[in-house]
């Protein structure tokens, strides 16, 4: 019981740690961009983000149809065999 105590406290102090360095991170990246209006660095940030959508999107849709198309041959040679073993 102990060990398992000292693993979730472990966790637990890692994840803070982690989450602390994150802040320290992005607070002292906010403070470099000095120049830079806030409203800019949002603009950029959507611009980015609405491309990148689209190519993950299409990217998923791809990956869709070639999951489909494994499952039908699958399905389809799956029920051959039960046809033929019969």
């Amino acid at each position: 019981m102990r060990e398992l105590l000292t693993a979730i406290g472990r966790f637990v102090v890692g994840l803070f740690c982690r989450v602390g360095r994150f802040g320290l991170f992005s607070w002292t990246l906010f403070l470099r961009l000095g120049g830079a209006k806030f409203s800019q660095v949002v603009q950029q940030i959507h611009f980015i983000g609405n491309y990148s959508l689209l190519i993950i999107a299409v990217s998923g849709l791809f990956v869709g149809f070639v999951l489909g198309l494994q499952g039908y041959t699958t399905s389809k040679s799956s029920i051959l065999i039960d046809v033929l073993c019969k």
